[in-house]
């Protein structure tokens, strides 16, 4: 989700493996006000986490999605364990686990003890 103008940015500072996101239509340096191509929708995202399970040979018992909206909860619906951060209600009610005060690195602690 987001867009790539900052995605990308992220992806390249973080050395991520993959970003996706909505492009913003930029002309001279100015926003247009306008998404190109295709918007990334709920389902984008749970494919998404299929295409890129995919291309790593992950399986699916080991995909992992986060997310703290409806639009998060295809994608959560599609991982072995859909994770609600800092969600709102709806989403905690339907994900896996929630976490609620802590930091992202509060996942590391729950896949670890799963492990």
């Amino acid at each position: 989700g987001g867009f790539t103008y900052f995605a990308d940015y992220l992806a390249q500072r973080l050395e991520l493996d993959a970003a996706v996101a909505n492009q913003l239509d930029i002309v001279d340096g100015k926003l247009q006000g306008n998404v190109v191509g295709s918007i990334v929708d709920a389902q984008v995202k749970a494919d998404t986490l299929g295409k890129l399970a995919t291309k790593w040979s992950i399986p699916h018992k080991q995909t992992v999605a986060m997310g703290d909206g409806a639009n998060d909860l295809v994608m959560m619906g599609a991982a072995s364990l859909g994770v609600a951060f800092h969600a709102k209600p709806i989403v905690r009610t339907q994900a896996d686990i929630a976490i609620r005060n802590s930091g992202l690195d509060a996942l590391l602690w729950v896949l670890l003890a799963a492990k």
